[in-house]
């Protein structure tokens, strides 16, 4: 994120614009492995948010997810026995999501109720075409919430 975007009154109106007024590096590690019909994926990401021009900190933010996939494709030979993939394919998923947000903070004093653990079981399907473009349609279900 960059620290774009601006608040401020101007003849009686409130004006905003989006943006977190903040340089908020990220880093993130993305691990896969295919068997046949399934693959597996692990996903880390971790977003250090830095105080805005208003002394406010969203607060850091660490997610990690797991993801299995089972994917419908019809795999089939033809006479030269090359493989081939069907064009669209249709996936189902299920993943496990931990994802932790510290707590915010504005001129140096942490704000209530802000901040939390939490987990997530997620369900939903997954079209794709040619392994190149991905239409993921998932809900995540709540297990766990601290905050």
């Amino acid at each position: 994120e960059l620290p774009i975007g601006v608040t401020g009154v101007q003849n009686g109106a409130v004006l905003t614009t989006a943006g977190s007024r903040s340089l908020d590096p990220m880093a993130g590690l993305i691990l896969n492995q295919k068997f046949d019909h399934f693959k597996f994926r692990n996903q880390t990401i971790y977003k250090l948010t830095t105080e805005n021009q208003d002394g406010y900190d969203f607060g850091d933010i660490f997610s990690n997810e797991f993801f299995l996939e089972y994917s419908f494709k019809e795999d089939h030979h033809d006479d030269t026995t090359t493989h081939k993939t069907k064009d669209i394919q249709l996936s189902l998923l299920t993943a496990l999501k931990y994802e932790y947000l510290a707590q915010n903070i504005r001129n140096g004093s942490s704000i209530l109720n802000t901040g939390h653990n939490r987990s997530f079981i997620t369900g939903g399907i997954r079209l794709s075409y040619k392994d190149k473009i991905f239409i993921p349609i998932t809900v995540d279900f709540p297990l766990v919430e601290l905050i």
